[in-house]
């Protein structure tokens, strides 16, 4: 927790320093800055084109490994059917305005249910 509050305090002052900084510029100085920013990020991408073009190699793309579910011992349940109807009836009553976390907590509840329940085994 004391990491992510100095983090936060540091990046707030380099903010604050950076902002001083931009203020005291002349709009010549914005504007050089700019074309000197665009023009760094344009010549990195023309390398990166030019790279992929001259050596024809493929790119492989290593998956992702993901490691096995946790077993879920098979003689008490986990979920009960109440709880289980319980989260179906509040899913039913949501707004499609919710955070996307929760529907993914709530398909994973789901999932859970189903892998411990006796008729998918």
């Amino acid at each position: 927790m004391k990491t992510k509050t100095y983090i936060r305090k540091a990046g707030k002052q380099l903010a604050r320093l950076l902002q001083d900084k931009s203020e005291r510029l002349s709009v010549t100085g914005k504007k050089c800055l700019l074309a000197l920013f665009c023009s760094v990020f344009v010549g990195c991408s023309m390398l990166v084109i030019i790279h992929s073009i001259k050596d024809r190699k493929p790119v492989y793309i290593q998956p992702i490994n993901i490691p096995p579910a946790a077993s879920i011992p098979s003689q008490k349940a986990i979920i009960s059917r109440q709880e289980f109807e319980h989260i179906e009836q509040f899913k039913n009553q949501l707004d499609s305005k919710i955070s996307p976390g929760l529907m993914d907590s709530i398909h994973r509840f789901e999932e859970m249910y189903l892998y411990q329940s006796p008729s998918k085994k």
